[in-house]
């Protein structure tokens, strides 16, 4: 087992605590390899112009008009593709596995709140703490939406959910779906980032004789 210190930093830059955490070899490597991950996906294109997102939603007789950063379908399926170790839930080393192994190492109730915080991001977007926007039941700022899209067209061909994301996309219009897939996965690229930069604050790293 390793020991590892974590500093809780307030919004001035100051430390207000030292958590300290137990952690096998076995997860330090999978921690290792996540920010390896990392390192891959800050270097695609949309990573390196900047995630596109929404930037408007208004409303009209029409129903819903979307604003949203343009992206080319190469630019997404690079960003698919270095991201499916790090959010497919069976990868070792994925956002699910490492966010896990992190509130077991680390006993402490603020940071247990934290990461309850940060999967909520990951899993449903920022705009789902603000608003929800649903079609036939289907809620559009959520992670079940992102299943659907990438298991019937783009990681998996299940048939059912191929289906049912064709159905959305006659009801959105294909360039608001784009629009939406996108915005959710700028801000699981956040959620994924943001655990990154906090493994890679370790300090005393050292082994456990206890």
């Amino acid at each position: 087992m390793k020991c590892l210190y974590l500093e809780v930093i307030n919004e001035e830059g100051d430390v207000t605590d030292i958590l300290k955490g137990k952690i096998s070899d076995i997860e330090l490597d999978l921690l290792n390899k996540y920010l390896r991950y990392l390192v891959r996906l800050k270097q695609c294109t949309l990573c390196q112009k900047g995630m596109p997102r929404i930037t408007s939603i208004t409303w009209s007789k029409n129903g819903a008009v979307v604003e949203a950063d343009e992206y080319k379908n190469s630019e997404l399926f690079e960003l698919l593709h270095l991201l499916r170790p790090l959010i497919l839930k069976k990868e070792p080393a994925s956002f699910s596995s490492v966010r896990a192994i992190l509130s077991k190492a680390f006993k402490d109730k603020s940071f247990a709140k934290y990461l309850k915080s940060l999967q909520y991001m990951y899993d449903h977007g920022q705009l789902a703490a603000y608003m929800q926007w649903s079609v036939e039941g289907q809620p559009l700022f959520d992670d079940s939406l992102l299943r659907i899209w990438l298991n019937g067209t783009q990681y998996h061909t299940e048939e059912q959910k191929e289906q049912a994301w064709k159905a959305l996309e006659a009801a959105l219009c294909e360039k608001t779906a784009r629009a939406v897939v996108m915005n959710q996965l700028c801000d699981k690229v956040n959620a994924l980032l943001t655990l990154g930069g906090h493994i890679k604050t370790f300090t005393h790293l050292e082994d456990d004789d206890v």
